[in-house]
């Protein structure tokens, strides 16, 4: 029998959760990835351990769902003096970025398998530089707007981990997210760069979902939004 994709990793706690998780086979490669490297590669869900892994980078950097780390490599690769910390529950998005970080021998790029609204509140305050959300799930039907990721208490649990002058990079191709994220951001007092939307910020690999969106004709909303001091 095949073995299941997540046998190797550890639980989640049962709640209201942002992802569906999915199952199914993995290649061989990436089985392998898991097997091997996780000890090396990944971080236990527990942020104490993440602050020392943290010590010693300029930049403190958390991705809250990569996918499979097209543009969380790139990110790594491109800017070495910056930690990042990237947070993903599927097996075959993780086991592809802990067999590059192998691969390319990246000292400044961890990951994480856990549930963001989990750990975060674990955090001490002001320790992070900034949270990248891409392309989070938009939950489109009214009935599961819930189970979006940003939301009120997400945003003020950034207010509490970010350092002072710290930033939320926020990008989606759904409009209606976009507009609520931005109306909740102002509302709390954040600054917003740009006037309506952000710019990509010139040190952000467009990921490979942008690209599809923009490919389909999709426009891309972009937020670089500090908390109030």
């Amino acid at each position: 029998m095949e073995p299941d994709s997540n046998q190797k990793l550890p639980p989640f706690q049962a709640g209201v959760r942002s992802y569906e998780i999915r199952s199914g086979r993995m290649r061989p490669s990436r089985k392998h990835a898991l097997e091997h490297f996780s000890t090396l590669y990944m971080l236990p869900p527990q942020p104490t351990e993440w602050l020392g892994w943290y010590q010693g980078f300029a930049v403190r950097l958390l991705e809250i769902g990569f996918g499979m780390g097209h543009a969380t490599l790139q990110l790594a690769q491109n800017n070495p003096q910056w930690g990042i910390l990237g947070l993903e529950v599927h097996p075959p998005g993780l086991a592809r970025v802990l067999k590059s970080i192998h691969e390319l021998q990246l000292s400044n790029l961890r990951v994480v398998r856990a549930d963001a609204q989990l750990v975060l509140p674990l955090l001490p305050n002001q320790v992070l530089d900034g949270v990248l959300v891409y392309f989070p799930d938009p939950w489109p039907k009214r009935r599961h707007h819930r189970r979006r990721l940003v939301q009120e208490p997400f945003v003020m649990l950034l207010e509490r981990i970010l350092k002072p002058g710290g930033f939320l990079n926020f990008v989606t191709d759904w409009e209606p997210y976009a507009l609520e994220v931005r109306e909740l951001l102002l509302r709390r007092g954040w600054a917003l760069e740009g006037e309506s939307w952000s710019e990509r910020p010139s040190w952000r690999p467009p990921t490979k979902f942008e690209q599809r969106a923009l490919d389909e004709g999709r426009p891309i909303f972009e937020l670089v939004a500090h908390p109030s001091v």
